[in-house]
């Protein structure tokens, strides 16, 4: 027998069935952000514009589908919301657990999570229909609610790409401050032209601006998931959780 083969190599035992469920669970979790970003364009500008004839996704907001009297309503309310809302929440879990060691990666978990939890909080306030604002007959206490929504929703998707972005190396970093760059420009752009809903004057591009802000943020989400997914990307701590 040659010396290799007397060589008697120690034997270790690794119990890979669990680390294994754990990592899986993780990647299933990850893909909910871009899941989530897929179902909020598909049902809106597919499923529930297609309920409504006439609707023009260059002129009106994606709030106006979900609106009292829209023949949009009944497909998203309460069901896609909450869907979507879930979805969010299981990738800021996915974040967050995947910032084992990096406390900014954690706080951009938990903004995730908020922004998800905030969803349900939208419900009792639509916004109202173009013609009952023209007419006076706007629900006001709606309204200015689903405006401080909008705010709140700006505020925790800024913290989210900022302590995101933090997180990782110059090239995410840069990327997430220019996206941040992205959803404030358009974002205020959106902001101008929903004021002049109140107004009953015409809104030629908000549509198209507010869709570039929400695309903006959805791709960012996609680039996180990746990010996180990759061999490169951060260690999600599953061998070490009980």
């Amino acid at each position: 027998m040659s010396t290799l083969a007397r060589l008697r190599v120690p034997r270790v035992h690794v119990d890979s069935s669990r680390p294994r469920s754990l990592r899986t669970t993780q990647k299933l979790l990850l893909a909910c952000g871009p899941l989530a970003s897929v179902l909020y364009i598909v049902w809106n500008d597919v499923v529930a514009a297609g309920r409504w004839q006439g609707y023009s996704p260059k002129t009106q907001a994606i709030s106006e589908l979900s609106s009292v009297g829209a023949p949009s309503r009944g497909i998203l309310v309460p069901w896609f919301n909450l869907a979507y809302s879930a979805l969010m929440v299981a990738f800021g879990i996915a974040v967050w657990r995947s910032g084992r060691d990096k406390k900014d990666l954690r706080a951009a978990g938990a903004l995730l999570v908020a922004y998800g939890l905030s969803g349900p909080l939208w419900l009792p306030f639509p916004m109202s229909l173009r013609e009952e604002i023209a007419a006076g007959d706007a629900d006001a206490v709606a309204d200015t609610a689903h405006v401080v929504m909008s705010g709140i929703t700006l505020l925790l998707w800024l913290g989210a790409l900022w302590f995101g972005g933090k997180a990782f190396g110059k090239p995410f970093r840069w990327y997430s401050l220019f996206t941040a760059a992205a959803v404030l420009v358009f974002g205020g752009l959106t902001g101008v032209q929903s004021a002049q809903i109140a107004a009953a004057e015409d809104t030629p591009w908000l549509g198209v601006v507010e869709r570039a802000m929400f695309a903006a943020f959805f791709c960012w989400i996609v680039a996180m998931s990746v990010k996180i997914w990759s061999p490169h990307g951060v260690d999600t701590g599953a061998r070490h959780m009980p």
